[in-house]
């Protein structure tokens, strides 16, 4: 953890608690003679005893830790690194020495390799945002440095470019050219430079060749050019370093290097560059700088580095919210239920934004618009895909909307929970899946199920025994199916006709305790005729010795003994009555 803002980091941790006591010491001593001003102190104490001391005391320590996480804030707290990608504007720069034995004469001083080493080193420092790369040529040229934006790497190479640095003896001027083009990037033609430091002697090496495949390329040629046309014998240094004689050719003559000023003038030229002739006692490397800084640049991306990521939203929201708590604390004892819906939206936001699309959906619900209901619903699985009351709902515009699959699945994360009074509805309903698709088995395992959470519900032990009379009485069963499918489809007629009517009217169905639907605070409650659904495969497991009590045993066999009841009294009628049905959209 560190801090941009050192002086105030210092302020708040060291100045700001010393100031913010002294100040409720101060504000406690005025009210106090304040008090005395008005009259009796015992008095006024009777008549303001509803005033908590507390909570005062509450409220002035939330705005002294508002103020001093505030300060924090202010401090700049950074903490972790972040990758952070860097744009730059620039050209790409290649300079290319020429350090052939010529480079040693001394008609500049020191000698024309050491001024042209002090001219790179400057133009180096002068670049701003450019990428840079060197070649040291002779009579071969080679890469001493590629293309970076590390001017100090660049520079650091300075001190090994010699003449022993390049193997092949000579001076090829356009060899350096065409590997300077060579190495520049695709894509920047137009933003390209190439810098020659060289006394531009060249030994058929077709320059002019190579300056027109430069601006072919895109490649803007300056040049600098060391040495005197009169010229100056190439010196040969023995083992010590000293000068021992000078170069001399093959018929013993000494050989006299000349700077090839035409030569220079002409590369430049073509390329529409520039040329300077080194002078005693200053660098060109500032006019070169100058016209580069000159030259129009392009966006190019500098890579990815490394960066303090900024935490003060941490210490910021805390701080926002404590001093939000001061203003809105209450001095009055009993006021302390104005602060539940402040500390509940604090304590869980998402739930408030549930709350608003369960409620939605539940309006649509009781108007028998499914689909509306179920995108409602949808809507607050996203914001809170654990809240089991929301599976429920969908599991019940599933039902309505005849998705039998996708209502089992919505029911099986309900089961998944551990709110026992849901699960029971759930297995309800599930078990009036299974008998709407005839699966009398599966219905009346869930309907046992339900009987296990609540043994004494009316409406699962009649829809028990309706189950238990169908699957005995295979003749009814078909009967029964055959008046749902035209029940079914006079209800789809019906719909398309009113879609705002009421889903229990339109199937005939009965309802065993009509109850009112959900209220605008989304609390939930049964909907006359509305129905459910679980899992397709949630079939009950067995009950192990001492997974329930003795109580829960006698409760579920007395269930049990009244369903089969009922089952024998309906066997007696020719025809079952309708599965009662009894959706609960909740929140």
């Amino acid at each position: 953890m560190q801090f941009t803002q050192l002086t105030v980091f210092y302020l708040t941790i060291l100045a700001l608690p010393l100031a913010l006591a002294a100040l409720a010491w101060w504000a406690a001593w005025q009210r106090q003679q304040d008090l005395k001003k008005v009259g009796d102190p015992q008095l006024l104490n009777q008549m303001l005893r509803h005033l908590s001391p507390t909570r005062r005391g509450l409220r002035g320590a939330a705005f002294m830790l508002g103020l001093f996480l505030l300060g924090l804030a202010l401090a700049g707290p950074q903490y972790g690194v972040k990758m952070v990608e860097v744009s730059r504007q620039g050209l790409d720069v290649i300079i290319a020495l020429d350090v052939s034995r010529s480079m040693l004469a001394e008609d500049i001083e020191p000698n024309r390799l050491a001024r042209a080493q002090q001219e790179l080193a400057a133009l180096i420092d002068s670049l701003r945002g450019d990428r840079v790369g060197v070649i040291a040529f002779a009579g071969s040229a080679h890469v001493a440095c590629p293309l970076t934006t590390d001017y100090a790497a660049a520079k650091m190479f300075l001190k090994y470019l010699t003449p022993n640095s390049v193997p092949t003896a000579g001076t090829a001027l356009g060899q350096a050219i065409r590997r300077a083009v060579s190495i520049f990037p695709e894509g920047g033609e137009g933003y390209r430079v190439l810098v020659l430091l060289t006394d531009g002697e060249d030994h058929d090496s077709q320059a002019l060749a190579a300056a027109e495949a430069a601006k072919a390329a895109g490649v803007k040629i300056l040049s600098i050019g060391f040495g005197t046309p009169a010229g100056e014998p190439i010196p040969v240094q023995g083992a010590s370093g000293q000068v021992s004689g000078y170069l001399k050719d093959s018929q013993g003559r000494t050989v006299v290097s000349r700077l090839d000023e035409a030569t220079l003038q002409k590369i430049t030229q073509i390329t529409g560059g520039a040329y300077w002739p080194a002078h005693q006692g200053g660098l060109e490397a500032d006019a070169l700088a100058r016209l580069i800084g000159r030259m129009q640049k392009r966006d190019v991306s500098a890579g990815q580095y490394g960066a303090q990521e900024n935490r003060y939203q941490f210490v910021l929201v805390p701080a926002l919210l404590v001093l939000l708590l001061g203003f809105w604390l209450p001095l009055r004892r009993r006021a302390w239920l104005l602060l539940l819906p402040w500390l509940i939206l604090v304590a869980n936001p998402a739930s408030a934004d549930t709350a608003g699309a369960v409620n939605q959906g539940n309006r649509d619900y009781k108007k028998g618009k499914y689909e509306e209901a179920l995108k409602k619903y949808q809507d607050a699985k996203i914001k809170n895909p654990r809240e089991p009351i929301v599976d429920y709902n969908m599991g019940n515009a599933y039902h309505h909307l005849e998705q039998a699959e996708d209502a089992e699945k919505a029911y099986e994360r309900v089961l998944k929970g551990k709110k026992r009074a849901l699960q029971a509805r759930t297995w309800y309903n599930l078990g009036n899946t299974y008998f709407r698709q005839q699966k009398y088995k599966e219905a009346i395992a869930a309907y046992r199920q339900a009987l296990k959470i609540k043994p004494r519900d009316q409406d699962t032990i009649y829809n028990l025994a309706q189950a238990l009379y169908l699957l005995k009485n295979p003749q009814a069963a078909q009967q029964h199916k055959k008046e749902q499918e035209e029940k079914s489809q006079q209800q789809q007629k019906q719909s398309s006709g009113k879609s705002d009517q009421d889903p229990a009217k339109a199937s005939g169905q009965k309802s065993a305790d009509p109850q009112k639907g959900p209220d605008d605070r989304g609390e939930t409650k049964a909907k006359d005729g509305e129905t459910q659904d679980t899992p397709k495969e949630a079939k009950p497991a067995r009950p192990r010795p001492g997974e329930m009590s003795k109580q829960e045993a006698e409760n579920i066999l007395d269930a049990v003994r009244e369903s089969e009841q009922a089952a024998r009294e309906a066997q007696k009628e020719k025809m079952p009555n309708p599965v009662r049905e009894k959706g609960r959209p909740d929140w």
